[in-house]
């Protein structure tokens, strides 16, 4: 039997509530592409890229894996006394600045550890000593040359190797498998997004693979939304997020349909660069120093709602193993209590068991000048096939409020309440007289 190629962005050190299967999920099984296959393997890849901020320690305090601590694999990271400031440390504990200049790699041998597999000491310019495990290429004693293109008062540190392409390695196997999985990133602390495409050759990695095996599934283990020009030539997408030590088992559940997706989007990905706010110069990056931010309450999910654009995937999106029905709404108002109920039934009309997220959206009268709709209530629920369950939500008048003259404003007139699968898929709705 023909086996499963999973090809990564990224080394793989990989609760199913927050994944996503945005694309290519929509019936009472998982795709055909994600079926359980024989075997589930992995390319070693040679590429490697790391960087190194300095001045901050691997390891800050209160992580699962602090100085000192040992790590999955046996291995430790040790924390030097120097990485507070940045620069090295004499013996006396005084610092000392250096220019641009060389930083050497140099072999140091751990007690008890045999030569065959061990970590490199970066020395110099680190202004800290640990082991991290480089690319054969990066051998002790060779020179690399310390980042001169840092803003003042920063420094950096990065290392990196690149190979030949190994597109065409991972096209080939892919083109050897039942189904193809594209593991993808874009992820980090600290850091902007210049654009809204993939990094490097990921794109050209995904579209590549989608053309030697049409059974492809993308994961996107990203911290935002991105560009998904090749989202026709595969068969599934899977938002899976900025995954923590769980991720890896959480994402085979998914791929293998032994669990299902229950995450919703809770962000709208644009169909192109230009859609959304924020998206002119003086928004960003801003025109003579100044940034405008003339959105007003249009961020967001509103603001495609407000200029009338269709995104990619709206705000609440997400995809079932199975399917859901959603029956009619029953609305009323209690001037006591000040608040709307809403009651509503639940079906899964699908032959498994399967989770949906019930999404409330209302839209005020005219008289607020309002956004055209907005989020007031959310409810997650969990069903087995052909079971269903009446859900009750309770929507505060003060979630309903705009601001007029100093003060947050109940404005009198009809409002209407739509239950949704996102702000894009509304089910039922009712209209009720406020005020």
């Amino acid at each position: 039997m023909r086996r499963a190629f999973l090809a990564s962005g990224f080394r793989v050190v990989a609760s199913i509530g927050w994944m996503q299967v945005i694309h290519g999920l929509d019936g009472p099984s998982p795709p055909a592409a994600v079926r359980r296959p024989a075997a589930l393997s992995a390319p070693e890849s040679r590429c490697e890229q790391t960087h190194l901020p300095l001045g901050r320690p691997f390891h800050r305090p209160g992580h699962e894996h602090g100085p000192g601590r040992d790590r999955p694999g046996g291995r430790r990271l040790r924390h030097h006394p120097a990485a507070a400031s940045g620069r090295p440390a004499r013996p006396d504990g005084s610092r000392r600045e250096r220019g641009p200049g060389p930083v050497r790699l140099r072999r140091r041998r751990p007690p008890g550890h045999s030569g065959a597999d061990h970590g490199r000491r970066l020395g110099g310019a680190a202004g800290r000593e640990g082991r991290h495990r480089l690319p054969r290429a990066c051998r002790p004693g060779r020179v690399l040359r310390r980042n001169a293109t840092a803003e003042p008062g920063t420094c950096g540190l990065t290392l990196g190797w690149q190979p030949d392409s190994l597109v065409p390695a991972a096209v080939a196997a892919a083109r050897a498998a039942d189904a193809a999985v594209v593991v993808n990133r874009v992820a980090g602390e600290a850091m902007d997004h210049e654009r809204l495409e993939l990094p490097g050759d990921q794109n050209r990695l995904i579209s590549a693979v989608a053309a030697a095996n049409p059974r492809t599934v993308v994961v996107l283990n990203t911290d935002g939304p991105v560009a998904t020009p090749w989202l026709e030539d595969v068969e599934a997408v899977v938002q899976a997020w900025y995954g923590g030590r769980g991720m890896g088992t959480a994402l085979a559940a998914v791929l293998f349909g032994d669990s299902d997706p229950a995450g919703r989007l809770p962000v709208t990905f644009p169909a192109d660069a230009g859609q959304g706010p924020g998206t002119t110069t003086g928004t960003w990056p801003g025109t003579n120093g100044t940034v405008s931010d003339d959105e007003g309450i249009a961020v967001g999910c509103r603001y495609y709602d407000a200029k009338g654009q269709r995104p990619r995937f709206p705000f609440g999106h997400g995809l079932s193993c199975t399917t859901f029905a959603h029956g009619s709404v029953e609305a009323a108002y209690d001037r006591t209590a000040e608040h709307v109920t809403l009651g509503l039934t639940v079906t899964n009309t699908g032959r498994r068991r399967g989770t949906d997220v019930v999404q409330v959206y209302a839209t005020l009268p005219a008289a607020a000048e309002a956004e055209p709709r907005r989020l007031v209530a959310f409810q997650k629920v969990t069903l087995p096939a052909a079971g269903s369950r009446r859900l009750t939500l309770t929507i505060p008048a003060q979630d309903l409020t705009v601001w007029r003259t100093g003060a947050w404003t109940l404005v009198p007139g009809s409002y209407t309440f739509a239950t949704a699968r996102s702000s894009r898929s509304l089910t039922a709705q009712r209209t009720l007289t406020i005020g």
